[in-house]
């Protein structure tokens, strides 16, 4: 566990000095993340311009098991950032190796926490693992709407397909 202060680079949120507390937990201990999760899903259905509301397509539930199973064929990377003084979840990246090929499968920076830099203190560190564990190939999916898509660009991501589909 390591701690980190936001205004280390001069940044504020609300004129308020942060202390954050970077920590990695295994996919059993993923519970904490529910409430954080769910907030990323009523984001995703506020930017989707064609399906709202389609969030979150499967159950936490679910999602772990399908966790659970990829694991067994690969490796996870989950890391939170805890607002030290409140113990809140304040952002957490998912990441996840199979064979030769990366991906991030969750970044999330709560509302009240974005653009101070977060986002690319959790995508770094993800990079850092992929690159540690010789991955180059790395994708990420974004929802459609999503303003995220120039923050990945700016990380070096790029669109490679769109994927389209029918309204149920």
């Amino acid at each position: 566990m390591s701690k980190n202060v936001i205004n280390e680079d001069e940044k504020y949120l609300g004129g308020i000095s942060v202390e954050i507390i970077s920590k990695q937990i295994p996919i059993e201990k993923m519970e904490i993340l529910r409430e954080a999760l769910d907030k990323l899903h009523k984001y995703h259905n506020s930017k989707s311009e064609y399906f709202s509301g389609d969030y979150p397509r499967i159950t936490f539930e679910e999602r772990l098991e399908v966790y659970r199973k990829n694991a067994k064929l690969g490796k996870y990377r989950i890391e939170l950032l805890i607002d030290a003084k409140t113990n809140n979840i304040i952002g957490f990246c998912i990441a996840y190796i199979k064979r030769i090929c990366g991906k991030v499968e969750v970044l999330f920076v709560d509302e009240q926490y974005r653009r101070n830099g977060l986002g690319v203190k959790l995508m770094s560190s993800a990079m850092e693992w992929f690159g540690e564990n010789h991955i180059n190939d790395i994708e990420l999916t974004v929802v459609y709407g999503n303003e995220a898509v120039s923050f990945y660009q700016k990380l070096g991501f790029y669109p490679r397909s769109i994927i389209m589909t029918t309204k149920p």
